[in-house]
């Protein structure tokens, strides 16, 4: 992905304080449905996280070593207690991971610390989840992820929904904002069913007071 201009990054600060400080929900999507939720985006019980455990946990993760030198990376910062420093965490994909060169310095006064990596996909942050996230011991996580863009909407939201499980199930008293994936020139193809996606999610975390959607659509494409 290429890196996000000076622009883009402006616009996703000012939503990103937004959400954080005014709890904002998605009015950019003014077509979602008021549909009450169904089985599909209902929230997540401990039945629902051992099915998605056993659908999503591969006998080979070959592949998803892929990341594993950056992943060591940062448990090497954890080693000196770099995260200690702060419970705000920006997590997810490439985005996030472009943003770690100037996000201590965009997001002051607030002390914040970036675990972006890859290109990950939902899965990707899943698998390194324990790793990654838990020795932060985030209060607020800021959560964005664009790869999974070639699955189809109910398996994003399925996905996203094992991770937010995952995240409460050890922080149960902190809040996890979804931002918005982004639509994208190179990935035209595909901005229908990342805008489903987008909706899907939405609605699974509106009546969720410890997981906010943070509308992002209609940034400029990249």
């Amino acid at each position: 992905m290429t890196f996000l201009s000076n622009k883009i990054n402006r616009f996703i600060l000012i939503v990103l304080f937004l959400g954080l400080f005014f709890s904002c929900t998605q009015t950019e999507l003014n077509d979602i449905s008021n549909k009450p939720l169904n089985d599909s985006i209902s929230l997540i019980d401990t039945a629902d996280y051992n099915y998605l455990k056993k659908k999503y946990t591969l006998n080979d993760t070959s592949y998803l070593n892929r990341f594993e030198q950056e992943v060591l990376s940062y448990e090497k910062l954890d080693t000196i207690n770099y995260s200690r420093k702060s419970n705000i965490v920006f997590a997810g994909s490439s985005t996030m991971r472009f943003w770690n060169r100037r996000l201590e310095k965009d997001m002051q006064p607030l002390p914040v610390i970036g675990r972006g990596f890859g290109g990950s996909t939902l899965i990707d942050n899943i698998y390194y989840f324990d790793r990654l996230i838990l020795p932060c011991k985030p209060v607020i996580e800021v959560f964005y992820c664009a790869n999974d863009y070639l699955r189809t909407p109910s398996t994003i939201v399925e996905l996203f929904r094992y991770y937010d499980y995952l995240f409460h199930s050890h922080f149960p008293n902190s809040t996890l904002y979804f931002v918005s994936i982004n639509p994208s020139v190179a990935r035209k193809d595909y901005n229908k069913n990342v805008e489903n996606a987008n909706k899907l999610i939405y609605e699974y975390t509106k009546n969720k007071s410890k997981t906010k959607f943070i509308g992002n659509y209609s940034a400029p494409l990249y």
